[in-house]
């Protein structure tokens, strides 16, 4: 089989279940992924041949993909941030909105010869590690409620070679994380904290619906702040004088979450828009 007619089969195979533009976002994927083939290879060697055994990978691919599982389940890992993290269905999809998040905190923080970072709710530990990454001069520290998400959390640091202390831990909770035993205070606090509302199922694709983590995306309906008056909490107490916490939020919360800051007397923040010129991320200055 070649190249050609690899590509026409997987588009035959898809046309009813996602759009054009969809369709070849996962044919460039899956071609670089198992060929190693970039986009201008993909389109100029028509009749290169594709092995049986990646054919049949990719079959299974295919067969994923018409269930709505989402490709970077599927291949088990995202680009993010220039780094390869690994994902599973126990971690939540780094999204392009978090790389905003992130650099926001990198541009930043940048010129400080030395901090401590803690990354509470780190899920895939895509902040962590980028953050480690991108600050070198930083201790980066990350939480999360779930063994499982601290296992790919470690495994991520690992595999793009920084350092994180990891400790398990809710935010809800009134206790702090102990990291070597000790109760740590920090410079920055950085989270992508669930914040989706249940009403907002109604726009969201099954890829997210059927596969992604509930506890990792939704909020109560009456209660939609939880995590931020939590993490606010947390600042507060071991938060270092002068020091910053930085958080995504929902579009829709921006006004919500203003007010929530003001009830505390917290009238030192921002809030900055993302490429598409939504309400994104908050950073609040103690």
């Amino acid at each position: 089989m070649t190249l050609a007619q690899a590509i026409e089969k997987i588009k035959q195979d898809l046309d009813s279940y996602y759009t054009v533009h969809q369709i070849w976002v996962f044919i460039h994927t899956l071609f670089k992924y198992y060929m190693n083939l970039d986009r201008a290879r993909i389109h100029a060697y028509p009749d290169l041949p594709v092995p049986e055994e990646v054919w049949k990978k990719i079959r299974e691919a295919i067969k994923d993909l018409k269930s709505y599982k989402p490709i970077q389940y599927i291949l088990g890992y995202v680009d993010f941030y220039g780094l390869t993290i690994r994902v599973s269905p126990d971690v939540l999809i780094p999204r392009p909105e978090t790389e905003e998040l992130v650099s926001i905190v990198v541009d930043e923080n940048k010129h400080l010869s030395s901090s401590d970072i803690i990354d509470i709710g780190t899920g895939s530990g895509c902040i962590a590690v980028a953050l480690a990454k991108n600050l070198p001069q930083a201790n980066v520290f990350a939480t999360d409620l779930k063994p499982q998400a601290l296992k790919m959390a470690s495994l991520n640091a690992k595999l793009n070679e920084v350092k994180i202390s990891l400790q398990l831990h809710d935010i809800i909770a009134t206790y702090p994380p102990l990291f070597d035993r000790q109760v740590k205070n920090f410079d920055i606090i950085v989270s992508n904290p669930p914040y989706v509302l249940p009403r907002q199922k109604k726009v969201m694709s099954k890829t997210v619906l059927d596969y992604e983590p509930e506890d990792a995306l939704f909020v109560p309906e009456n209660d939609p702040l939880i995590y931020y008056e939590a993490i606010c909490r947390f600042a507060r107490a071991y938060l270092k004088p002068g020091g910053k916490v930085y958080c995504e939020i929902n579009e829709e919360m921006a006004g919500s979450m203003v007010k929530m800051l003001e009830r505390r007397e917290i009238t030192n923040f921002s809030i900055y828009h993302d490429l598409s010129g939504k309400n994104r991320v908050v950073r609040i200055n103690f």
